[in-house]
């Protein structure tokens, strides 16, 4: 197998990127294990039975769920009754006809 200038330097591009490479791949050391305290639960410590029920983890967009849920009340609040009676599907415009006098 004969050496050419083009292997030569194409082994050693390769090898510059392959160093390069296998330290910006590197893992970063993970936190340190957590010591467990006394279990409460099962298998479970407080501080791991409290982040089980901590529900911004399970929904990190959260606040803007909520806001969401904000802004559509107020919209909703804004309209008057006959505005929502009018805008209603004929089976509701029957049902608020039937029981409208229980409506507040």
């Amino acid at each position: 197998m004969e050496m050419t200038r083009r292997a030569l330097l194409g082994g050693g591009a390769a090898a510059v990127v392959l160093a390069a490479a296998s330290s910006t791949l590197a893992q970063a050391p993970g936190p340190a294990p957590r010591v467990k305290g006394p279990r409460v639960w099962l298998d479970l410590d407080q501080a791991e039975l409290d982040a089980a029920y901590d529900q911004s983890v399970y929904a990190p967009s959260l606040q803007q769920i909520v806001g969401r849920y904000a802004t559509n009340s107020s919209a909703a609040n804004a309209l008057s009754f006959a505005t929502l009676v009018r805008q209603a599907p004929p089976w509701m415009k029957t049902l608020i006809g039937a029981f409208g006098r229980f409506v507040v």
